[in-house]
């Protein structure tokens, strides 16, 4: 979300994706602002037919920027600091050639009082945001969320209290106007009357429900992993223990070499990101400034099963407690008991576009293309990810294990080369029951999936004591594999218990026998009771 105070008592921006609306901006800003697909990363307006906006990227671009030409008059630091070769990512215009410009290298201030150091360094404190208002008032955000201000109004001091603030824009024309972003997405604010309707409906957020092909579907595990990075030319698919990546930093590269087998991977903003291995994971420290939630979580000892980040701060969190998400009233739903529906996966896209796809294969999506809703509808949805550079640019896989995906030409080589990878099945000698420890991944999988499918509502859900994997010898190994080149096999399991009857044949004989050593109408009759399964299988 953005918004920002114009130079008049009736002027403002605000936008969400590319949905915008604006009022008595300079002539030079509106031409740039009515340019076709214009979707921005920030804009700031000053005085004296001062601005600054920048875009996010694109793949032919990795997010332009511009400071007006009268800039050089009222604010000749900025002017400066935008000649040099320091990229800037978004620049707070105040009364009297006032400023805070934020670069890739550092934060620049015409004030030191809104910006320090960090203890013992020269270091300066990053900021997520910076504000000039009325009669000498400003308000800074810093990266750990710790708001210092000055001269504000005690209703602009309440609404900064109220909750972890992402961004807060004051106005230099009121003492009391103020618009303010929390960390989760929400707004609070104090606008003119005449602008209630705008703002509102730029702000709220509306998706489209669409039911699924095949209705009553489980959440599986993804055989391809495939994410977006935020600029071009950045992206990582994994398939097993084979991963291939282009374009991500040094310290993501150094952990998707260590992890082996990777289980789920997001790249955000500003150097956030997320990569999870088979029992431990890694979230960047950028994530404490582009998406503060989620670094609270990882801070808190959360388990995280998998992350979508997105533009302007948005995420979605599933975790083994429950699902986080930024917006989360319109981007999560409950079923009517007040039970959270568990997702299958999220994805956040060009020009404020996301798509939810929740357990049982119900899709609801904002702002997709055509050419994206074409392959929401070719069989039922796994796992989608969308592109942030590009509308039509998807990575999509059905429940069948096949994919289909619209993606620059040059990546076309690694994605097929990876396509055409299996992952190796290590064969065991011996039948027998493996218990797993909680710290485990697969114990945390299988938890979730148990605790999130869970539909009875007049008995309330057992606990989980334990879970064992079953590992099998070395002919059924054979069987397996051969079965598994002729079809593959949907949930990775493998399960052989003895029968005695012909309970299950063809879905028509559901009676349970009561022969002794018929173990699997046993082990039903008693409530799954593992009393009746034996340690080595047979």
């Amino acid at each position: 979300m953005l918004f920002v105070f114009g130079s008049t008592s009736e002027s403002f921006y605000i936008a969400h994706g590319r949905g915008a609306y604006w009022k008595g901006l300079p002539d030079s800003l509106v031409t740039y602002l009515n340019k076709e697909h214009r979707w921005l990363r920030s804009i700031s307006i000053g005085e004296n037919g001062a601005w600054f906006y920048k875009e996010m990227a694109t793949n032919e671009s990795s997010g332009s920027y511009l400071v007006a030409s009268a800039s050089s008059v009222a604010y000749r630091r900025v002017r400066e600091i935008y000649d040099s070769d320091e990229a800037i990512n978004w620049v707070a215009f105040g009364p009297d050639g006032a400023y805070v410009v934020e670069t890739t290298k550092t934060v620049y201030a015409s004030s030191k009082s809104m910006v320090r150091n960090y203890e013992g360094s020269n270091t300066r404190v990053p900021l997520r945001s910076a504000s000039f208002g009325y009669d000498g008032s400003w308000a800074v955000v810093e990266d750990d969320g710790e708001v210092r201000s000055h001269g504000l109004s005690d209703s602009i001091a309440a609404a900064l209290k109220s909750s972890p603030v992402r961004k807060v824009s004051l106005s230099p024309h009121s003492a009391t106007a103020y618009f303010v972003e929390y960390t989760n997405g929400t707004t609070t604010w104090t606008l003119p009357v005449s602008w209630h309707p705008d703002v509102i409906r730029i702000e709220r957020i509306s998706l489209q429900l669409d039911k699924p092909l095949t209705s009553g579907g489980s959440t599986t595990v993804t055989k391809t992993l495939f994410a977006f990075g935020p600029t071009k030319d950045m992206y990582c698919i994994s398939k097993g223990a084979e991963t291939i990546w282009r374009g991500v930093d040094e310290d993501l590269t150094s952990h998707l070499r260590k992890q082996g087998d990777i289980l789920s991977v997001s790249m955000g903003e500003g150097g956030a990101n997320f990569c999870k291995g088979v029992g431990k994971y890694y979230v960047s420290p950028a994530t404490k400034i582009a998406y503060p939630d989620v670094w609270k979580l990882w801070k808190d000892d959360v388990p995280i099963n998998w992350l979508a980040l997105g533009p302007h701060g948005y995420y979605v969190c599933d975790t083994r407690d429950g699902i986080y998400a930024s917006r989360s009233d319109y981007l999560l739903r409950k079923y009517a008991g007040g039970k959270q529906v568990p997702l299958r996966c999220a994805s956040f896209g060009y020009g404020g576009s996301c798509i939810v796809v929740e357990d049982d294969g119900v899709i609801r999506s904002r702002g997709l293309s055509a050419k994206v809703r074409k392959a929401m509808f070719q069989q039922e949805i796994r796992n989608i990810q969308l592109s942030r550079l590009h509308e039509d640019h998807f990575y999509v896989e059905y429940m069948d294990g096949s994919s289909d995906r619209s993606l620059p030409s040059s990546w076309h080589d690694a994605i097929q080369r990876m396509k055409c990878h299996t992952p190796k099945l290590t064969p065991v000698l011996s039948m027998s029951l493996e218990k797993l420890g909680e710290a485990e991944y697969e114990y945390a999988r299988v938890h979730s999936q148990f605790v999130t499918s869970w539909r009875q509502t007049t008995i309330l859900r057992p606990s989980v004591r334990s879970i064992h994997k079953i590992q099998y010898y070395r002919d059924l190994y054979t069987q397996y594999m051969m079965y598994l080149s002729r079809v593959e096999n949907e949930q990775q399991l493998f399960h052989d218990t003895p029968r005695k009857c012909r309970i299950g044949d063809h879905g028509e004989d559901t009676t349970l026998c009561y022969q002794e050593d018929c173990r699997l109408c046993e082990i039903l009759r008693t409530n799954f009771s593992t009393k009746d399964a034996l340690t080595t299988g047979n």
